[in-house]
């Protein structure tokens, strides 16, 4: 397992629907590095070691199509960071894309970068056939305040400078799922589960709606999720 120059070990995972999809070889993995095959290789003015894995494969209920799916985490330290990041797996996907042409691609992970971000923008542009959607800004294409996914478990900020700071979900994205524009996003939204019986702190609580309980019970992670329904065009494959 990598490990992050945080501490932490930084292993991407994808889970597979094995009644529905089969892998058609074996994942890969590469580091967001100059050598993106030297397994803990570390990107130029990193905080930690990133990676993506891959998987290629056959969707069952589209005939046995294939599909890629990426997941990654861009670092979070300096823009330039993440940019870089941003074109090495651009680059996996232009090779991908001339050695498969016509395949459809998703893209997640946590980028760590507001959606007007440059890595971002390397991202959408591509490579050829690699071209991406932001699935939920297609489906939500004017922010709003209510966009962030990321939360800190609400915690203060350590200068003591939370008042007059918008707090999550108020804010912007740094979680995305990205798709080839074959894969038509029929929904793509902001997963904000907590359990209220299991409360450690009193929370936020500004709620979705500006002043409700949000904030205030367990969450699985430091991050929403996000998730996207996609929906092959039959025309584009």
């Amino acid at each position: 397992e990598p490990r992050g120059g945080d501490g932490t070990g930084e292993m991407m995972a994808v889970f597979v629907r094995r009644s529905r999809f089969t892998l058609l070889e074996p994942p890969g993995h590469f580091w967001l590095s100059e050598t993106p095959s030297v397994p803990g290789s570390v990107g130029p003015e990193f905080r930690c070691e990133r990676m993506a894995t891959w998987v290629r494969l056959s969707d069952g209920e589209a005939g046995g199509r294939p599909l890629l799916f990426v997941n990654t985490h861009l670092d979070h330290g300096l823009p330039s960071s993440r940019e870089f990041g941003a074109k090495v797996i651009m680059d996996f996907l232009a090779e991908q894309a001339a050695a498969h042409p016509s395949v459809p691609v998703v893209l997640t992970g946590d980028m760590n970068a507001h959606d007007d971000s440059e890595a971002i923008r390397l991202l959408l542009s591509g490579a050829g056939d690699t071209a991406l959607l932001d699935t939920f800004r297609t489906l939500n294409p004017t922010p709003f305040d209510l966009e962030a996914t990321t939360h800190g478990w609400f915690r203060p900020r350590p200068d003591g400078a939370a008042s007059g700071r918008p707090r999550p979900p108020f804010g912007k994205r740094i979680d995305y799922v990205l798709a080839s524009p074959a894969l038509v996003p029929t929904e793509a939204a902001i997963d904000r589960f907590e359990d209220p019986d299991a409360a450690t702190t009193q929370g936020s609580g500004i709620g979705e709606d500006g002043g409700g309980r949000f904030g205030k019970g367990r969450f699985p992670s430091d991050h929403f999720a996000v998730t996207a329904t996609l929906e092959r065009v039959e025309a584009s494959l």
